[in-house]
This record gives C-alpha cells, sequence and structure tokens, in this order.
C-alpha cells in the first residue's frame, strides 16, 4: 500500500519533498510561538527588561513573516503539482 501512494509522488519527489520540509518548519515556528510568549509573559515583563521585550517581540515578528512565507510556498507549490486534486473545478 506504501510503495502504490509513493508511486503516485515519484514524478513530483522534489515537490514531495520541499512540501515536508516547509511543513515541518511551519509546524515547528508555530510550536515556537507560544513558548516565546510564556517566557515574555512571565519573565520579561514582570522583570522590566525592556531590551529583551522589544528582542523577542521582534524575533516574534519574524517569525510569522517566516510562517506566512512558508504556508505561501507550500499552497502556490501545491497549486499545478497534483493535477487529479481538483481546485475549484
Amino acid at each position: 500500500m506504501l510503495k502504490r501512494f509513493l508511486s503516485f509522488y515519484k514524478p513530483h519527489k522534489l515537490l514531495f519533498g520541499i512540501d515536508i520540509a516547509v511543513t515541518l518548519l511551519s509546524s515547528a515556528l508555530a510550536i515556537l510561538i507560544p513558548s516565546m510568549v510564556r517566557t515574555l509573559l512571565q519573565e520579561l515583563i514582570p522583570d522590566r527588561d525592556v531590551k529583551a521585550i522589544v528582542v523577542y517581540c521582534v524575533l516574534m515578528i519574524f517569525i510569522y513573516l517566516a510562517k506566512m512565507v512558508f504556508e505561501f510556498i507550500r499552497m502556490k507549490m501545491g497549486e499545478g503539482a497534483y493535477p487529479w486534486c481538483s481546485h475549484g473545478v
């Protein structure tokens, strides 16, 4: 069954690999945000460490932007890659 599944993706190995990598990176970044917010709320704000608060906020903005780029790549690459899927047809 796995061989049959992989045979569908054989012509699209590179695309499939990029799709998996982008999905994993996006998921990892999504998991990172709540832990950063927890650190921000429990340690940095009570300690009034303004420099660290600014650094964390800038990092979270960059993480959100990277996550948006990864999602865009995943959606755009998948649009015409799988002809057996109908997109709004």
